[in-house]
């Protein structure tokens, strides 16, 4: 997930949080869904946000016990290094959240159930020059990626923070998660921007390494 969306902000008793997998619809309780406490969030050392910068944006959530795969929950493989060349323009990508249906300027609600899209993945530059109608002075990094579907309105929007950005790779028949949503401008409308997972994968192994998963 993003650090941003991180809980920590509020409370660093991670008793208080819990992770819900297998979740649909957020006001039906009924519907199958996993419960599992939170045993630990391991935030990037090098997070950083302020005004237009952001860096590592990237956090990682142990549980307290294994999550039990079924029908609803199941798991994304990581990139390795050859996946790093497939992120290129052009390339299709699937991402999912509950995040707003339209801008705040709009009235955009929350969504109940979860939405997915496909979105290509663009030249970094329409990002630089796009968010915000370019008046921010905002660069991304290689660690980024910038996506966006021109012509329409759909894309990430507020919510959506910390969702997956998963390819499908036809060659292992695979689903890999390529990105993490960070921040973008006006929800459609404009570029967003991800964290390429590519770029933590170190971290990522350290960071299991020592918590003594593998």
């Amino acid at each position: 997930m993003g650090s941003h969306c991180s809980p920590l902000h509020v409370s660093n008793d991670t008793k208080q949080w819990m992770m819900r997998l297998g979740e649909h619809n957020m006001l039906d309780d009924t519907a199958p869904h996993i419960d599992v406490p939170v045993e630990r969030i391991y935030k990037h050392p090098e997070w950083f946000w302020e005004n237009d910068t952001v860096l590592s944006d990237i956090a990682l959530v142990k549980l307290s016990e294994p999550a039990v795969l079924n029908e609803n929950v199941n798991v994304v493989c990581l990139p390795d290094e050859e996946d790093l060349n497939k992120i290129q323009p052009g390339r299709h990508c699937m991402v999912a959240g509950w995040g707003r249906t339209k801008d705040y300027m709009y009235n955009g609600s929350l969504s109940d159930v979860v939405k997915h899209v496909r979105l290509p993945i663009v030249d970094p530059e329409e990002c630089n020059t796009s968010i915000l109608g370019g008046l921010h002075n905002i660069t991304i990094a290689e660690s980024e990626i910038c996506v966006h579907a021109e012509d329409t309105v759909i894309g990430v929007c507020h919510g959506d923070s910390g969702s997956p950005l998963v390819c499908y790779d036809e060659e292992d028949d695979t689903y890999v998660q390529m990105g993490v949503v960070s921040r973008g401008g006006v929800c459609g409308e404009e570029p967003s921007v991800f964290i390429k997972v590519n770029a933590y994968l170190n971290w990522i192994e350290e960071v299991v390494r020592a918590d003594g998963v593998y």
